[in-house]
């Protein structure tokens, strides 16, 4: 039984799987605590922008939901500068005050 549920939670997040350091911030995160949620709801369209995104050398992000949530990859990182890593899961207007004002 715990073998199928592993297996499950591997094919569940496998769209999560690569992106260098933001991969494996992204897949360490405890996204129950944010308005996406658990990983398990997303919508697949979030997925395959994530999974997209993740596997990408050009500098990527997604904001997503009503708050603009912010997820990117390694590349975008560098766009960021001092802002990351605490940019992930920020909303956008936070991110990038300096512009949104």
């Amino acid at each position: 039984m715990i073998e199928k549920d592993i297996a499950r939670s591997r094919v569940a997040h496998d769209f999560l799987l690569g992106g260098g350091v933001m991969g494996e911030l992204i897949r360490k995160y405890d996204w129950s605590g944010t308005s996406l949620g658990s990983p398990d709801s997303w919508p697949q369209s979030l997925k395959t922008t994530i999974s997209i995104l993740l596997n990408s050398s050009y500098p990527m992000f997604v904001w997503w939901g009503k708050e603009l949530v912010n997820i990117y990859n390694d590349a975008y990182s560098l766009i960021l500068g001092s802002k990351h890593p605490q940019a992930l899961v920020e909303p956008a207007h936070k991110v990038w005050s300096e512009i949104s004002r």
